[in-house]
């Protein structure tokens, strides 16, 4: 059974919609903010990469097709800065946490710039593009 354009773009559909679910990171706790990020960093990631094998492929949608979904990226990957940031300022209740929990929370924040510093670098044309 071959893969088909149709069935490469549904998979691109869906893992751009499940990049752009919002977050409530005043409801995550500290400890688990690393894990959100790391979530949504591998996800944007794994999306640009598949538009790039999609681009590449014998499956190659359109231009616009790809410019379409490209921009969708872009659009998902700048709400997951946006997310990211507010999990930056985020202050870690050290009231409310595990004093063994203490490391997990405080090693989040590198975690998460450096998540924001990819994913803001990351917000172009995938390589290869034939596009503009």
């Amino acid at each position: 059974m071959k893969t088909t354009s149709a069935d490469i773009e549904l998979a691109i559909s869906n893992q751009i919609d499940g990049l752009t679910k919002d977050v409530d990171i005043l409801l995550v706790d500290d400890e688990k903010l690393s894990r959100l990020v790391k979530s949504r960093q591998d996800s944007f990631v794994s999306i640009k990469e598949m538009l790039g094998i999609w681009q590449n492929s014998k499956n190659a949608p359109s231009e616009s097709k790809l410019i379409k979904y490209t921009e969708k990226l872009i659009k998902a990957g700048e709400k997951s800065s946006e997310i990211l940031r507010k999990a930056l300022i985020k202050k870690i209740d050290f009231n409310e946490l595990d004093p063994e929990k203490y490391g997990l929370a405080i090693g989040s924040k590198p975690i998460i710039f450096r998540a924001i510093n990819e994913i803001n670098s990351g917000i172009t044309i995938p390589e290869g593009a034939r596009l503009g």
